[in-house]
């Protein structure tokens, strides 16, 4: 466009400079032939230009018409579901406890069944060698609630809130486990029948206690 302007320029300064000429000039034949090459300059000037502005309002037709290109729609993005990622969190968190807590609750539970298998009370009818069967015992049943201690599962932030109850039963199972260690141990220490009683009592007692507790764990484990 630039150079359209610039030789329509030079175009009307030639056309100029012809009349200028064929004013100025002298002499019948040279008067004609300067008016006629001003008046052909004049012509063609007058045409490039017309042509220069038919052709300049045709563009800017084109532009006035040309289509709005359409503005895609914006689409929102979904909202995200908080409370159901939370809900999803916590389902996964409450899988992983269950399946961490129940291989340990079946642990605990075979253990505290061998302990109330025994039957300290025919202790006086027994031979020398059932005797000392049963007293080896011991070291085999606080090696195995010590094993049970190391392995406990702690309550973490993550801990499911549904499962704090089944996991202070089995706490509680483990505890009365131990005591009931302790009592079987010294019950093979006691001095007297009174206090032999007294931890045979105590045995059973604490022993009876950690199974109930881990049932009811096993139990609240196997409900969805």
């Amino acid at each position: 466009m630039k150079s359209e302007l610039l030789l329509l320029t030079l175009l009307w300064a030639l056309t100029l400079n012809g009349f200028a000429i064929a004013v100025n000039a002298r002499g019948p034949v040279r008067v004609t032939l300067s008016f006629a090459f001003a008046i052909l300059c004049l012509g063609a000037s007058v045409f490039h230009t017309s042509q220069y502005i038919v052709q300049n309002i045709s563009r800017q037709a084109a532009v006035l018409e040309a289509p709005v290109p359409e503005v895609a729609p914006v689409v929102a993005e979904p909202e995200v579901d908080t409370a159901g990622l939370a809900a999803s969190r916590q389902a996964l968190a409450l899988g992983r406890t269950r399946n961490q807590l129940k291989p340990y609750v079946e642990t605990a539970k075979r253990l505290a069944e061998r302990m109330a298998a025994v039957d300290l009370r025919r202790v006086a009818d027994m031979t020398d060698a059932e005797y000392d069967g049963l007293q080896s015992k011991a070291f085999s049943f606080r090696s195995e609630v010590a094993k049970l201690k190391e392995k406990a599962i702690e309550q973490g932030p993550d801990f499911p809130p549904s499962l704090l109850m089944t996991l202070n039963r089995i706490q509680s199972a483990v505890d009365d486990l131990s005591l009931g260690v302790q009592a079987y141990d010294r019950f093979f220490k006691a001095e007297n029948d009174d206090e032999e009683y007294a931890k045979l009592q105590s045995f059973q007692q604490s022993t009876r206690s950690a199974l109930k507790s881990l049932n009811q764990a096993e139990s609240e484990l196997s409900t969805p």
